[in-house]
């Protein structure tokens, strides 16, 4: 009886050591590093939140309850700061990683800041004649957490109101195509 009872009490503490049950928001990171400068133009990682209830609606963070109190109605946590998923908390430049650039150079010179072919050495077209590697700077940190390791949970709400903003965007209308009898009869006509 004793073991059950103290079970029971490990159970109760544990539940409110972590929030007392209150469930989590939902925080996903999307895309992958980029690893040249052409790549940094085009740059699509971001951060998208959600309810952690069974409507999983995207919501904002720091949204004490889920705006479908009809459906949902689930109260929830959010963290002051998030490990970054692009570093896996390292803190280290993904992009140096990945090209095994342990001193942060250029991969594709390799600091040499110049590429020679055909007896010409025209500037490196990857990091601008910089020679360091086009991401980080040179520094081996982190773009996106700064090499922090973290993303602060004002910065998630930041990049995911972005990427909410973004979705919202109409896209552009498309010149209908025209039906297969109208295009025999286009062909047809003298």
């Amino acid at each position: 009886m004793r073991l059950k009872v103290a079970i029971v009490a490990l159970g109760l503490a544990a539940l409110a050591a972590c929030g007392g049950g209150t469930p989590e928001g939902v925080v996903k990171f999307y895309g992958l590093t980029p690893t040249t400068s052409g790549a940094m133009t085009q740059d699509a990682r971001g951060v998208a939140t959600y309810c952690p209830g069974p409507c999983q609606r995207s919501m904002e963070v720091g949204t004490p309850r889920c705006p479908d109190r009809k459906n949902c109605d689930v109260k929830i946590r959010w963290r002051e700061d998030y490990r970054c998923a692009y570093c896996a908390g390292t803190s280290v430049c993904r992009a140096c990683e990945v090209m095994e650039q342990p001193d942060g150079s250029c991969y594709y010179c390799k600091g040499a800041k110049t590429i020679a072919y055909a007896g010409k050495a025209p500037e490196c077209s990857n990091c601008k004649g910089t020679g360091k590697c086009p991401v980080c700077k040179g520094t081996r940190k982190c773009d996106w957490c700064e090499g922090s390791g973290k993303v602060g949970g004002n910065v998630v709400k930041d990049r995911a109101a972005k990427r909410a903003a973004a979705s919202k965007e109409e896209p552009e209308e498309k010149p209908a195509v025209p039906k297969a009898e109208e295009k025999k009869a286009e062909e047809t006509k003298p």
